[in-house]
């Protein structure tokens, strides 16, 4: 998938992870995309590769929550809580995925508002 603004996945990425202040709130959405794991504020090089697993898998879940929480989604079919924090704690635990790639999963994972019945 594209980075684009047409793209529910995307925008809801990108103005949730301002919300949880992952990324500055001067950054625009064109620039987001392009967007590394490593230059979100949870993520650090510093400690061990599972105290970096255990941040990402924290933010997954605080993004899974404002997903259906807040934003009304839903998982999409075959989906359910447990594959969708596994998919995006997978991709944020790696330094050079970006922001892009993290929103192709949650585009595969949830049913935002407006893309359908569940």
């Amino acid at each position: 998938m594209k980075w684009s603004a047409n793209n529910r996945a995307c925008t809801t990425t990108w103005s949730t992870l301002r919300l949880l202040d992952q990324i500055s709130s001067r950054r625009t959405f064109d620039t987001t995309g392009a967007l590394k794991m490593s230059d979100l504020t949870f993520f650090s090089l510093l400690g061990t590769k599972d105290a970096l697993q255990l941040r990402a898998d924290s933010l997954s879940a605080q993004l899974d929550n404002v997903f259906r929480q807040v934003r009304g989604a839903d998982y999409e079919s075959g989906v359910d809580r447990k594959k969708a924090l596994t998919g995006m704690s997978g991709i944020l635990a790696q330094k050079d995925k970006t922001v892009a790639d993290l929103a192709d999963v949650i585009d595969d994972s949830y049913l935002f508002f407006g893309e359908g019945e569940p």
